[in-house]
């Protein structure tokens, strides 16, 4: 543990920490800041930091952590829900416990096995066919722009397609959905439920050849066999429609949200390693053929060749590993601040290997991430579709001097450190400009 006062227990340190950092900073970097300013800290410490926050026990090593989250599953932290109340209305899966997490758990898992996500590769590639187009328009424009809010709002789209079949077009405009998100959203969903139950049940056609397509129809499916053994029902059950309209909501906000973050980060890693973006074209090349315009239809017609990829999926797990959507440790890993995505491809007994255990941005154990599958399919769609057109180069130093700003802006010489936006994201939405490539 770092040094403690009997009254202002760590308040001293970190107040001698904060004051260096970035006003906007995430809070999951202070552990990492305190580590480098007390040495020989052990893996796991306790910080004290009351009355302006709670104990918090600082786990930055895996063996550790499995003990947390594999060996013993320990209860949630009772704040996490009333922050994820607002975003989810509560009854979600992410703060339940027990068996009732494990049920809810088992109602959604069949819509996102691999198998399944295969079948919907065709609809997720429409959407990106979508955010390429918007970054042509802006290659044309020359201007800075948002890379954070225009892959944010491609992820959107994705989860909308995914999780109930409808086109969002939230990067083209706004839709009904959208505005819901705001203000109606319960209301918006539960009525989508009741039109799928009903379509279910024969009652009425509505898109009767997708339902199967889509997360919430595969839930409602194990739903209604559970109640054929009970006793059968013309009516959603007002419980399950609650329970439902969460889950839902915490895949829209959680699903658009730390994908798009990983967006961001993968193409800012990728403009900053040009030798890694060459590397990624020339898999692309070797597998998908050299003919960048027909990628698209390829995989559309083959989605299994997305398991094809090892180094896009190195680009992939090396950009979440430095720049996790949620807090996730680092530690054991050789020169764990620089981008090596051949760390992910060389054998055990290399020094550049990962420690087992160490890579945990969708967490281990049984309360993993649900949607972790689909969150790699997702990045590597979007890597395969735009990485041989378009050159994305960070502008943060045009962005600085055309938005003048006091105080620290980097943490360790990074300029798109990250901020607290619902998940983690880069700085100022990190600011870009986006030119075609050359052929």
């Amino acid at each position: 543990m770092p040094p403690h006062h009997p009254v202002l227990g760590h308040l001293q340190l970190v107040s001698g920490i904060i004051p260096k950092l970035p006003k906007d900073v995430h809070g999951h970097v202070l552990p990492h800041q305190i580590k480098l300013e007390v040495l020989d800290l052990g893996p796991v410490f306790y910080i004290d930091t009351w009355p302006f926050g709670p104990p918090m026990l600082v786990v930055t090593a895996p063996d550790q952590a499995y003990q947390i989250t594999q060996a013993h599953s320990l209860p949630k932290f009772h704040a996490l829900r009333d922050y994820m109340r607002p975003m989810t209305g509560g009854n979600d899966m992410i703060t339940m416990e027990g068996r009732e997490w494990k049920t809810w758990r088992n109602m959604f898992n069949p819509g996102f096995k691999s198998g399944h996500l295969m079948t919907i590769v065709p609809e997720m590639v429409n959407e990106i066919s979508t955010f390429c187009e918007v970054l042509r328009g802006l290659a044309r424009k020359h201007e800075i722009f948002s890379m954070d809010q225009v892959a944010t709002r491609l992820s959107l789209d994705i989860i909308g397609r995914v999780a109930l079949n409808i086109q969002l077009n939230a990067q083209k405009g706004q839709n009904e959905f959208m505005t819901a998100m705001r203000n109606q959203m319960r209301r918006y969903v539960s009525h989508q439920l009741d039109l799928r139950f009903k379509s279910s049940n024969g009652k009425i056609e509505v898109a009767k050849q997708d339902r199967s397509k889509t997360i919430v129809d595969l839930a409602l499916d194990t739903y209604r066999n559970e109640m054929a053994q009970e006793k059968p029902s013309s009516s959603l059950d007002a419980v399950f429609r609650d329970y439902v309209t969460s889950q839902i909501r915490t895949f829209v906000f959680a699903g658009h949200d730390s994908t798009g973050s990983a967006i961001c980060y993968a193409f800012y890693l990728l403009s900053n390693n040009p030798s890694a973006r060459r590397l990624l074209i020339s898999e692309h090349d070797r597998v998908l053929g050299p003919d960048r315009d027909r990628a698209s239809s390829e995989i559309s017609t083959n989605p299994h060749l997305l398991n094809h990829l090892p180094y896009t999926l190195a680009v992939i797990k090396e950009a979440l590993r430095l720049y996790p959507p949620a807090s996730s440790t680092r530690d054991g890993e050789h020169e764990p601040d620089k981008f090596f995505p051949d760390r992910w491809l060389v054998e055990e007994g290399d020094r550049l290997y990962p420690q087992k255990g160490a890579f945990r941005p969708f967490e281990f154990g049984p309360r993993n991430c649900i949607g972790q599958e689909l969150a790699i399919m997702e990045l590597k769609l979007i890597l395969v579709m735009t990485a041989r057109e378009f050159e994305v180069k960070s502008a943060y130093y045009e962005w600085d001097k055309l938005n003048s700003t006091n105080g620290t802006k980097t943490i360790d010489g990074d300029r798109a450190y990250q901020i607290l936006s619902g998940a983690a994201h880069p700085s100022d939405g990190l600011p870009c400009r986006v030119s075609l490539a050359a052929h």
